[in-house]
């Protein structure tokens, strides 16, 4: 049975939430999505005193799906340990004014992601930049796809930056690819858009258009990796599948990468080519795509070495 649809929370400025183990005392509204409120808040009371944090409540209650995935998402960051994946420090409940319950979790607070940061490069970042930015991420991602999680909503939004570290967020669409348990309920069926708008990838449409059973896992996560390396390079997306829902031939992501000038620029590009293939069998896995940028690294840097007589100061 579905449940009263509950609109976004409101908090007054500097009111106080209790978590499991801390108190919070509301500094700022961040955002909202679909099913989620994102609020600054500074831990008050606790062994994290005066930490500040993002807090991340479920304002949409109006069914079953949204809330097993809010939990799974609260397990998942609870499992995951990576220096380049946020960290969960702690959990808790929310009843506002009309007596709705809403579960939070609260992260650490990074103040910007990656979509703003292509906005204020419109023509891409500069390269050493981007490859010290690819090489966490993959460190990350090739960490969780080994914990067997995929992320499935990978793009730059969901990718926090504080100016030197990245960090994997929002991890609501993720999945536990190795969960087989038939007692687990599945929380995506076919018809479903699972997956980023502007990042989709291949079988995460082929899926959201009933073209194929198989629920998008980790080698999505792979393309849209690819996808926002490229947007760092140069400031654009070179995503094609949305034009997919225009009938007629379907034309591959692999042919809007460009031949870029420059080495180091070139070499990631090659490598996005094979993270963008439109087979998902035929991609890189994470780990492969980390080896791969230690070695275009390695390269650059003897390269630089050469050149200036120094390390490259950006990575």
């Amino acid at each position: 049975m579905r449940a009263k649809t509950v609109p976004a929370l409101n908090f007054r400025h500097g009111q106080v939430v209790a978590g499991n183990t801390t108190r919070l005392r509301q500094i700022e509204y961040v955002g909202s999505g679909k099913n989620g409120t994102v609020q600054r808040m500074l831990i008050v009371e606790g062994q994290l005193k005066g930490v500040m944090t993002a807090v991340k409540f479920l304002h949409n209650l109006e069914d079953d799906v949204t809330r097993t995935r809010f939990r799974r998402e609260v397990q998942i960051l609870k499992s995951v340990k990576h220096p380049h994946v946020i960290s969960i420090l702690d959990e808790g409940e929310f009843t506002d004014v009309r007596g709705h319950i809403h579960p939070f979790y609260v992260m650490e607070y990074q103040p910007r992601n990656l979509e703003s940061v292509t906005r204020v490069h419109p023509r891409g970042m500069n390269p050493g930049e981007v490859l010290s930015l690819a090489l966490q991420i993959a460190s990350a991602l090739a960490y969780i796809h080994g914990e067997d999680i995929a992320h499935r909503d990978f793009k730059p939004g969901n990718i926090l930056f504080d100016g030197v570290n990245a960090k994997i967020a929002d991890f609501g669409l993720a999945k536990n690819v190795a969960d087989v348990d038939p007692n687990v309920p599945r929380i995506t069926f076919e018809g479903r858009k699972v997956g980023p708008r502007l990042y989709l990838s291949p079988e995460q449409f082929r899926h959201w258009k009933r073209e194929c059973d198989a629920v998008p896992d980790r080698p999505s996560d792979v393309y849209q990796f690819g996808l926002v390396i490229y947007e760092l390079l140069t400031g654009r997306n070179p995503n094609v599948i949305g034009e997919w829902v225009n009938p007629g031939p379907r034309r591959p992501t692999i042919a809007n990468i460009r031949m870029l000038s420059g080495s180091l620029r070139e070499g990631l590009a090659r490598l996005v080519r094979e993270m963008v293939c439109d087979l998902p069998d035929n991609r890189p896995n994470a780990s492969a795509v980390l080896e791969r940028l230690f070695s275009i690294y390695e390269e650059f840097s003897a390269q630089y070495l050469v050149m200036y007589g120094r390390a490259p100061g950006h990575l």
